[in-house]
């Protein structure tokens, strides 16, 4: 994904890595969109969706 929102940044700001290949890791291993989304909400105390997810990691979905 070319376009990197704000809040896209914000998250992988306070994840402290990159959210590209921590979610792509995460989707390797069969997990949900759902609980991707849980986990970094808690993680990172900014409230993301699992559509959010999919819209920004579509690209890569498409892909693999």
């Amino acid at each position: 994904m070319a376009d990197r929102t704000a809040r896209f940044q914000l998250v992988q700001l306070r994840l402290g890595r990159d959210l590209t290949q921590y979610v792509n890791g995460r989707r390797a291993a069969q997990e949900s969109w759902r609980a991707i989304a849980a986990d970094l909400s808690s993680i990172t105390d900014v409230r993301i969706s699992y559509e959010t997810l999919r819209t920004w990691f579509e690209d890569e979905e498409a892909v693999a």
